[in-house]
């Protein structure tokens, strides 16, 4: 293995870019934490840069082995509460909770990629076996790094079915839920806005930037000096050290080299190791025997002092043995007893009976009573008193039925607000509607059967040939058809039909049997653009910022620049006054 190292981190947020956008300040897609690891386990419509068929990601264990409990992780940190300042109207300033905003970052990538061909990897099992080795290590400095700051790494996904052997290791922090402070670039340049408060923005914010690129290349340096230099890897690309071709083969060469021998040695080591360890072991087992011998001749003596002390140890043994029986006893009744109060709270939990209580300033979190307790005093103390043994464990079940709730009541809300909204939409679209209806009418021409279905509130009957210019995407359509018609599509004909099919999944949101395959196919056709490096919106084309560069020399129409007036009037004008 030889070449240069290459590592890059990222965070990722349940929202994506601040305020919903599609894009970060760099132009990038703003991608969200559910969509990365959507292209990590190679979903249909999310992995659109590679072709299909090929092999499926290999896990490498980490805190979790599959996707589901990744993304349940993933899900459970960005619901996480943080403390914040909070002022009463009196003045005085208390800590309050609240959960993490949707643009907090919430996840932790970090992307370790090989100077070694997949397809050489794949065909090779020895070159294969290596690259995993050093993987695999890569991932061992970043858990040890992650959990020294409070995280913990979750998951590794090696991809075979691109360019170059690569893994994506994921991290979280379950705790804080936040994980900025796992990124070294975010992490130095917080810390120091934090320490130079007060100063000249414009000077602190430079400075800032300097810490930030200073930390990333420290944590390259220390991913090189602890993985990468012993696989042979060198630090930096013939350009960085201004080599020629034939200066930088040579510096490769005599890298992989030295990381052969530097194996060889630590081989060599080991046998020798274990040969100095197997005389070891003869000398030991020598001087055990030696010592065996020398125990026999006292062997005689201790079972006369044993016989004596016997009779005295009977009645101790007695004694603790009475002791154990009684232990055990309490024990299975103290078992019993929480299995009760486990059955009792849990059916008291499902019922409403009990409920959780959040922890508050000064009241640690617990349980409560529910809307379905018992009146009577006496009846809810024995309810109290029952599921007591089982307390701890019926507070967590309580919290977890209370997310769930709180998740169904967000989500009810949410879907009556989005109700709301659509009644308004559908009441103004009608009385449009109307409008153009009497219009039409007067002026003696036919109306459209679909403007008088929205005006007389009758159900439209659409299909998906009723958008021209729509793309969508069927269940049973062939896959190889559609790339073939993406691949004669120019880039302005692929805006045209972004825009056509956006206009149709506006318009059947109450049609859910054919929205999906405009949906799917808005989705298509936003990767094909990504891949292509042309932008849907402004309609220019980028090769540099494609994914995929033959695709990006295929089709090079864009949008015409905005044609500049300047004029020039050298003719005085009149004021008031003049």
């Amino acid at each position: 293995m030889s070449g240069y190292q290459f590592a890059h981190v990222e965070v990722y947020s349940a929202k994506g870019a601040p305020g919903g956008q599609a894009k970060k300040k760099n132009g990038q897609r703003a991608w969200t934490a559910q969509e990365i690891l959507d292209e990590a386990e190679r979903l249909e419509l999310a992995s659109m840069h590679v072709a299909e068929g090929g092999p499926p990601p290999e896990i490498i264990p980490g805190e979790v082995d599959d996707f589901p409990s990744l993304r349940d992780a993933q899900v459970r940190a960005s619901s996480k509460k943080e403390s914040f300042p909070y002022t009463e109207k009196d003045g005085t300033v208390s800590k309050r909770q609240r959960k993490l905003r949707a643009d907090a970052a919430s996840l932790y990538t970090c992307v370790i990629s090989l100077p070694v061909l997949t397809e050489d990897a794949l065909a090779d099992p020895a070159l294969k076996s290596d690259c995993m080795r050093v993987m695999g290590q890569a991932m061992e400095h970043e858990r040890k790094r992650l959990e020294s700051l409070g995280g913990r790494m979750m998951m590794g996904v090696v991809h075979w079915d691109e360019r170059n052997v690569h893994v994506h290791l994921y991290g979280l922090d379950l705790e804080k839920g936040r994980v900025d402070h796992l990124h070294p670039g975010r992490s130095a340049k917080t810390a120091f806005h934090e320490a130079h408060k007060g100063k000249s923005a414009k000077d602190v914010k430079k400075a800032a930037n300097a810490a930030y690129c200073d930390a990333m290349r420290e944590w390259q340096n220390d991913l090189h000096r602890d993985v990468f230099s012993d696989a042979g890897l060198l630090r930096f690309g013939p350009r960085r050290a201004r080599l020629s071709t034939a200066e930088y083969n040579k510096l490769k060469a005599a890298k992989a080299q030295e990381a052969v021998d530097t194996r060889r040695a630590d081989a060599a080591k080991a046998r020798r190791a274990t040969y100095e360890g197997a005389l070891a072991d003869i000398v030991r087992k020598a001087g055990s025997a030696i010592q065996e011998s020398a125990k026999a001749s006292n062997e005689v003596a201790k079972r006369k002092v044993d016989l004596l002390v016997r009779e005295g140890d009977a009645e101790g043994k007695a004694a603790l043995a009475e002791q154990e029986i009684n232990r055990g006893r309490e024990m299975s009744h103290n078992a019993e007893a929480k299995m009760r109060a486990i059955e009792v709270g849990l059916n008291a939990i499902e019922t409403r009976q009990m409920d959780y209580r959040p922890e508050k300033e000064k009241k640690p979190e617990g349980l409560k009573f529910g809307p379905a307790a018992p009146k009577d005093k006496a009846k809810r103390t024995t309810l109290a008193d029952a599921v007591r043994p089982a307390y701890d464990f019926l507070v967590g079940i309580a919290k977890r039925a209370f997310r769930l709730r709180q998740k169904e009541a967000d989500l009810t809300q949410k879907e009556a607000e989005q109700a709301d909204e659509r009644r308004h939409q559908e009441a103004e679209m009608r009385r449009r509607a109307a409008i153009l209806e009497k219009t039409e009418k007067a002026a003696g021409r036919n109306i459209p059967d679909d403007i008088a279905a929205i005006a007389q509130d009758r159900p439209l009957e659409n299909n998906h040939d009723d958008f021209p210019g729509a793309c969508f995407v069927t269940r049973d359509m062939d896959f190889s058809k559609l790339s073939e018609k993406f691949d004669e599509t120019t880039n302005l004909d692929l805006m045209k039909a972004h825009r056509a099919t956006s206009d149709a999944v506006l318009i059947c949101q109450e049609r859910p049997e054919i929205l999906d395959d405009f949906v799917k196919g808005q989705q298509a056709i936003e990767a094909v653009a990504a891949l292509r490096g042309f932008d849907l919106e402004t309609g220019k084309h980028d090769p540099a910022k494609a994914a995929d560069k033959a695709l990006a020399t295929r089709h090079e129409d864009q949008l015409p620049d905005p044609i500049k007036v300047v004029r020039k009037d050298l003719q005085r004008q009149r004021q008031r006054g003049d």
